[in-house]
């Protein structure tokens, strides 16, 4: 599917301000009808508000609105993890989830990538589970659009260069080789396969 990050940013701006929001992008097929809803909830002192938003390329989008913030969280999620994968190439989604960070059609090089995503002060980091690759950030309400823009640029313009490819491969195997070695994570991931049948489990 195809994002449309100016059609994604009129949405948030009909609902209020962009750089008030704390922005929640679930990029995953709705199993219901999507509507929106506009729903106060009180959390101690702190009112917020919930939009959801169905765009026309089918993307879902989750925003929660809380007023006077001055930062924003915003992550763009997509259900290509583990299990939709080939076991021969297990890992496939994990390798997506970091050459993403090297390039796009606008930023095609790594360095230049990380050059404006780190000039905006934005923390930002990924992970891949058995149903989900997520990508997240966190910065200061101004620099919201920016981030927006290139989060997208990730998902539909990621530049493959086979040099990055090289790399990354070798980043993930060995990461993939902590993983082994580490007996907390073999232990869920075995927990998983016995749940998984009864109750639909499927995050390791």
């Amino acid at each position: 599917q195809t994002l449309y990050p100016a059609e994604l940013r009129a949405r948030i701006t009909r609902v209020g301000e962009p750089k008030n929001q704390v922005i929640l992008a679930q990029l995953r097929q709705p199993r219901q009808t999507c509507y929106k809803v506009t729903r106060p909830r009180i959390i101690g002192r702190m009112k917020h508000t919930l939009h959801q938003e169905q765009l026309s390329c089918g993307v879902r989008v989750l925003l929660v609105d809380v007023p006077y913030a001055s930062t924003f969280s915003f992550s763009t999620v997509v259900r290509a993890g583990f299990k939709y994968t080939d076991p021969k190439a297990f890992e496939l989604p994990h390798l997506l989830e970091h050459l993403a960070f090297d390039g796009t059609k606008q930023h095609p090089t790594p360095a230049e990538f990380a050059f404006v995503l780190e000039g905006e002060g934005t923390d930002s980091n990924a992970s891949t589970s058995a149903d989900l690759i997520r990508y997240y950030y966190n910065g200061g309400r101004t620099d919201l659009e920016n981030i927006m823009d290139l989060a997208c640029g990730q998902l539909v313009d990621s530049v493959f260069d086979e040099s990055a490819i090289k790399s990354e491969k070798g980043v993930v195997d060995s990461e993939l080789s902590r993983l082994l070695e580490n007996d907390s994570h073999m232990c869920s991931m075995v927990g998983v396969q016995y749940l998984e049948p009864l109750f639909g489990l499927s995050y390791p």
